[in-house]
Order: structure tokens, then C-alpha cells, then sequence
């Protein structure tokens, strides 16, 4: 039989603050973080807004031992996860270490600027040019072999895992929000087939570096008004008769779900509104709950043009036009997160359920670059 996974923790670092708390008031106050970057002045990106961490992160990261291995994705994943952790009030000794499921969403591995330009600068020949010789003869032996680690996508996954003793099935996908949401229905789905007792998800991610500004650009993403973040965010996730044992607090359960792919995207926005329109028909019939059920929605909107429209035409289709109107969108307030977003806008859209005490059913998309669509439905449990 089929079992119901609710959520019992979250956590999450991004430019509103950390502790989802303080993050939820700021999304609520509307509340806008985008700042300049001292790190980009005289770059080409010395005057774009950005959604900057600028807040301490979890003390379980801060004074890890593991902290020398990880990349800024790797530190706000492990934050993240934490925090997570501790809002659930689980001791994860609760749970035997392999009936616990850990799936991760992660971006683009590109390091900083500092730690690449030892490689480049050893790798140049006398003609100015890249040479694939002299990278395997001296820009390799550039820089200090740790430096490995941080450029490997399967790090945040791997950190958190010794970091926290877990065990059990796991997964990391990456780059786009799609996968990072890919990666929590993973999740669902291991609870849901009594293959796992308590999941992990959620994902990290960072472009606010000089270095994967420079990709977005080249990629043609930095479009409209999106403002590139980084994030980290987690949720704990536990069937809910066990949670309920354990007499866990519990803020919402998550009732349905649904992907789609659109194979004209690539690594680009969509401009096609089909998958959106798949992926919440899919989690509707799933959790049986129809539009004029729907009493909330949190949007995939970063403030691209084409991927916004796309999103909106079937948001206005299928739902009333009230519900349209007070959609939510976290990513123009804490800026695009990228693999961070899905958690964190299940984690926004289940402690405003828990906040307002009220009988609700919350749809929650992930949209943005590339070709995964996904969307979640939340109910109160």
C-alpha cells in the first residue's frame, strides 16, 4: 500500500536570511535582497543585482571538518541540510542509517576564478593559446589536489552523507531546477514504496561567481529581469504514520506530483507551455485535488519573459483568475536559486500552511532553464 510522505523539517539558506522562519516573514513583507557584488567590480557584471547569501551559515558547517572539501555549492547544501535536520527535532538515530534516503539536486561545477587561474595561467603557450599539453604538464600541478573535490557535482551528496552518518538509496541529478525537483519526487516516491522510513532532499546552488556569470551569459541566459542567486535548500521528509509515532511536528503533506519534459528547450527557457500544462495535470489527478480545490500557488517565475508567459497562460487557463492573481513568486524575491529553488519553494508554500492554521492546497511548480518541468501539490494535514 501506497504511504503519504509529509514534511517535518526545513531548511534553508538564500539571500532572504536563513532559518525558514526568518526567510518566510521576508518573502511575506515582500521583501526584495538583490544586491551588488563587491567581488564583480570591474567585470562586466559590476552592475547586476544578484541574490547573495550574506548571512552566517549553520554552525554544523561553519566548524565541519569537512569544510576544506567543500565548494560554495557544497557549504549551502550542507547549511541547508542541517537546519533542516534540527527544525524536524529528529535524532536521526531514530531511523536505521540505510532506511534513510538522501537525494540531492546540484548545479554546475565551475569553481571560483582563484582557484582556476592558476591552471589557465600554466596552461598558456607562447602563442596565448589554451594548450591541452601544457595542462597535463603543469596546470594541473598548479593547484592543490583538494581542489578536485570541489569541481565534482557528486560532492554535495557525498558531504553530507559521512557529515551526517546516512546511508540508504540516493541520487544526485543536476543542473537545472528540473532535476533538483526530479530529485525530491525521488524522494517521495522511495517513501511512498516503503523503500526508505525518513528522505533527504533538496539541492544547492551558486551563480553569482564571476565564472558562472560568464557562463549564463554566453548561454544566453541572462535575460529579462531573472537576477542570478545561490541558495541551499533541504527537507525532511518521513512517512506519515511514523512521523505521527514520533509525535512530529508536521507541516504539510504532499499529496501529488508531476513531470514533464520539453525537448525543444535544451539548456535554454521554455517557450512552450504543454509540459507546464502535463506536469500539474499530473499531480492533480494524482492527489485528486482540481483547480477550484487549489487555494494557493507558488510559480516558477524568475522574470524571463518567454518562461514566464508560458507558465502564466496555463496558470490562467486552469485556474480562477483570483487564484492567478495572488500566485506567489519566491524567485523575484530571493532572486533564481536555480537547483535550490524547488525545496526551497515547498518549503515557503508548507510553513505558510502551517502559518495560517487554515485548510489549504498549495500548488507548487518548478520551472525555469532546461527541459524538466515539475510540479508538487501540498495539502494540511
Amino acid at each position: 500500500m501506497a504511504r503519504d510522505a509529509v514534511i517535518t523539517g526545513i531548511g534553508a539558506t538564500c539571500s532572504l536570511g536563513r532559518i525558514i522562519k526568518n526567510i518566510y516573514r521576508g518573502f511575506k513583507s515582500g521583501k526584495n535582497s538583490h544586491k551588488l557584488s563587491p567581488g564583480l567590480v570591474n567585470t562586466p557584471f559590476a552592475d547586476l543585482a544578484l541574490g547573495l547569501v550574506t548571512e552566517p551559515l549553520a554552525p554544523e558547517c561553519e566548524e565541519s571538518k569537512l569544510r576544506k572539501f567543500m565548494s560554495r555549492d557544497s557549504e549551502l547544501v550542507f547549511s541547508a541540510c542541517a537546519d533542516a535536520l534540527k527544525d524536524s527535532g529528529l535524532d536521526i538515530k531514530v531511523y536505521n542509517p540505510y532506511r534513510i534516503g538522501l537525494f540531492v539536486g546540484s548545479g554546475l561545477a565551475s569553481g571560483e576564478m582563484n582557484d582556476i587561474l592558476p591552471i589557465l595561467k600554466n596552461s598558456i603557450d607562447k602563442n596565448n593559446r589554451f594548450s591541452m599539453k601544457l595542462l597535463g604538464q603543469k596546470g594541473i600541478k598548479s593547484i592543490n589536489p583538494i581542489q578536485t573535490f570541489k569541481i565534482l557535482n557528486n560532492m554535495p551528496l557525498c558531504l553530507i552523507s559521512i557529515g551526517f552518518g546516512i546511508k540508504g538509496p540516493n541520487l544526485i541529478l543536476n543542473p537545472w531546477e528540473g532535476q533538483a525537483a526530479q530529485a525530491i519526487i525521488e524522494g517521495l516516491e522511495a517513501i511512498r514504496n516503503n523503500e526508505v522510513d525518513c528522505a533527504l532532499v533538496g539541492g544547492g546552488d551558486t551563480k553569482v561567481s564571476l565564472l558562472s556569470l560568464i557562463f549564463l551569459n554566453k548561454a544566453g541566459l541572462l535575460t529579462g529581469k531573472m537576477t542570478p542567486g545561490e541558495g541551499g535548500s533541504f527537507l525532511v521528509l518521513e512517512s506519515e504514520e511514523k512521523a505521527r509515532r514520533r509525535k512530529a511536528r508536521i507541516y504539510a503533506r504532499i499529496k501529488g506530483w508531476g513531470t514533464a519534459t520539453d525537448n525543444q528547450a535544451g539548456w535554454g527557457y521554455s517557450r512552450n507551455s504543454e509540459p507546464v500544462y502535463d506536469s500539474i495535470n499530473q499531480a492533480m489527478k494524482m492527489s485528486k485535488i482540481t483547480p477550484d480545490k487549489t487555494t494557493g500557488i507558488y510559480s516558477g517565475f524568475d522574470g524571463n519573459t518567454a518562461g514566464d508567459k508560458a507558465e502564466h497562460s496555463v496558470i490562467k487557463n486552469m485556474f480562477k483568475a483570483k487564484t492567478v492573481d495572488s500566485a506567489k513568486h519566491p524567485k523575484m524575491s530571493a532572486g533564481n536559486t536555480f537547483a535550490a529553488a524547488p525545496a526551497l519553494s515547498i518549503g515557503l508554500a508548507s510553513y505558510s500552511i502551517k502559518e495560517r492554521q487554515a485548510r489549504q492546497n498549495i500548488l507548487v511548480n518548478a520551472t525555469g532553464i532546461g527541459s524538466i518541468r515539475a510540479s508538487f501539490i501540498l495539502e494540511t494535514v
